[in-house]
């Protein structure tokens, strides 16, 4: 396998903050390639295009699983932790489990979806918010409809430990009668839940929610933005001391599989 690793830092002139962040540094793994394959405009390593910008390591001996491991970019891994909870919702705390400081999650990633949820900041610290969030809150919230619900009546019917029943009253959101019907099911079947009755004249629709299925609905989306968020693009690279020695040889260099294991470095590692 030809493992292709960056031989200068990006040029970030014009890039915002995040996108500057993130940019490809000196050493960057970037790209795996079977043998005789070029990495982007496919050029020759001895032209312009490819001179002093990337280095090939040859590694004829890893297999292009193992190779694909290191071409990973570096994102959030996201932990939930019950602080405690009631039949009215949880105290949560969110993390990233990643030990090194690179990836710690910010107040502003996360406050979106707390609030999109009508969830409740209680303490932010490095890498961890606690907050809290109600069924009901959840269960009523522009998050769980996936639509501004500001015009719309919630009423709480009743609560158990087991969940919610809760009656909305829902006029001028959707004005096609068929189409009301449909997305009404879909965000409440869709999300675990539930219909209890329908009354579309009247635009009004009571549903049960149980516990599992106000926080699931919150849980998806917000893991679903923050693990896509890319930190960085490359997680894993190699010293420029060791880029400056492959350059020194012509821009190319052959190892094993055992050598290079003991070359490439893990950024959460830093």
């Amino acid at each position: 396998m030809r493992l292709i690793f960056r031989a200068q830092d990006v040029d970030t002139t014009g890039f915002d903050a995040k996108k500057s962040s993130r940019a490809r540094t000196t050493g960057d793994l970037i790209e795996i390639l079977e043998d005789g394959q070029f990495a982007g405009k496919k050029v020759e390593p001895s032209s312009s295009d490819w001179e002093g910008i990337h280095v090939i390591v040859n590694v004829p001996d890893i297999s292009l699983a193992d190779a694909t491991i290191y071409r990973k970019q570096l994102r959030h891994f996201i932990d939930w932790i019950v602080v405690s909870s009631n039949d009215e919702g949880w105290r949560l705390r969110v993390r990233d489990v990643h030990s090194g400081t690179i990836t710690n999650i910010s107040k502003n990633q996360v406050e979106e979806f707390i609030l999109k949820f009508n969830g409740v900041i209680q303490s932010f610290a490095t890498n961890e918010v606690i907050f809290d969030i109600g069924v009901f809150g959840a269960a009523t919230s522009n998050g769980f409809w996936h639509k501004d619900v500001t015009p719309v009546t919630f009423q709480e019917v009743n609560h158990d430990s087991t969940g919610y029943r809760i009656r909305a009253d829902l006029p001028n959101i959707w004005t096609d009668t068929i189409k009301k019907r449909r997305i009404i099911q879909s965000r409440i079947i869709g999300h675990g839940c539930s219909i209890v009755s329908f009354n579309i004249p009247q635009s009004c629709v009571t549903y049960d929610v149980p516990r599992d299925a106000a926080i699931g609905e919150f849980k998806e989306q917000a893991r679903d933005k923050l693990e896509n968020i890319i930190i960085k693009r490359s997680q894993f690279y190699i010293e420029a001391s060791e880029i400056s020695t492959i350059l020194a040889s012509g821009g190319e260099m052959n190892i094993n599989k055992a050598t290079l294991l003991t070359k490439i470095k893990n950024k959460l590692d830093d």
